[in-house]
């Protein structure tokens, strides 16, 4: 009667250790799950931060590198180039036909039959915060309705700098920042200095120099 006393008891306590986890044992397992959830989420949200500025920063230098190639592209095969006097529109004289002097001056392939501007609308400024508005604009053919916008928020000017200018009479000087500051997280930024060189300048100004 004994044994089976003793085997009986030795059943209960084996029995009641199975029932569950003891307070403290909750209280330990609830801690050690916040805080390994509170380490999930602070590791996506810094994730989700590097992801939208890595987003963010290729579409700003993207935009910005294929409407400076676009300028070249065009400067390339301009006749004449121009820059007003605030330096925010530049000007491109273009030949139609090779075969036509239309100017009269002997030569048949540097006439200005049409021109195209690539035109900074909105503030002067190299303040971020000022520029969201400010645009470049190229007009296909001046005179003619139509237009595109390259660049569509966030330029600005460079300290000192005009958006365009001319050196050794022919060389167009390009120089812009674009800015997104559309977001906290998400603020981005990107300096261009470029030039463009007419393939058809005059020989007066068939020259390479120093580029201040």
């Amino acid at each position: 009667m004994n044994a089976q006393n003793h085997r009986g008891k030795g059943m209960r306590r084996r029995s009641a250790g199975e029932l569950g986890y003891t307070f403290v044992e909750l209280l330990v397992a609830s801690t050690c799950g916040a805080v390994v959830l509170a380490s999930a989420t602070v590791f996506m949200n810094f994730a989700r931060i590097s992801s939208s500025g890595i987003a963010a920063q290729a579409f700003v230098s993207n935009s910005a590198g294929h409407t400076v190639e676009f300028m070249q592209s065009r400067i390339r095969y301009a006749t004449s180039v121009a820059v007003d006097a605030t330096g925010n529109t530049l000007t491109l004289g273009f030949d139609d036909d090779f075969t036509v002097d239309s100017d009269g001056d002997g030569s048949a392939y540097n006439d200005q039959d049409h021109y195209e501007t690539f035109q900074f609308t909105g503030t002067n400024t190299t303040t971020a915060s000022a520029c969201a508005g400010n645009r470049i604009i190229y007009t296909r053919k001046v005179g003619t309705s139509g237009s595109t916008v390259l660049m569509s928020y966030g330029v600005r000017n460079l300290p000192t700098y005009n958006i365009f200018s001319i050196a050794n009479a022919t060389t167009v000087l390009i120089r812009f920042g674009v800015v997104d500051a559309s977001a906290r997280d998400r603020f981005q930024s990107i300096d261009i200095q470029a030039t463009g060189v007419p393939l058809n300048r005059p020989t007066s100004s068939n020259m390479v120099g120093v580029i201040p």
